[in-house]
């Protein structure tokens, strides 16, 4: 997750634009990175989106198989006792 977040930011440095903070003010570009450069933090930070979506999908299947195959009340233990 924090590399995602690192990318995100590096692209956002390395477009030529500063970052701007909702429209009151920007900074002006810290680093210049050439277009090979911003391509490859673009497909890192890609890559690490489809990651994290595959690790969360894992996840949930595996959460289902645990309530539906396995039948071990796992999925049921997670979700929060009412009274």
């Amino acid at each position: 997750m924090i590399s995602q977040v690192s990318y995100g930011f590096l692209m956002i440095l390395a477009s030529g634009n500063g970052p701007s903070f909702f429209g009151l003010f920007s900074v002006p570009p810290l680093i210049v990175v050439d277009q090979p450069a911003r391509h490859l933090i673009g497909e890192l930070h890609d890559y690490t989106a489809w990651a994290i979506i595959a690790v969360a999908g894992i996840h949930g299947l595996a959460d289902l198989m645990h309530h539906y195959v396995l039948r071990d009340r796992v999925l049921v233990r997670m979700i929060p006792v009412r009274r």
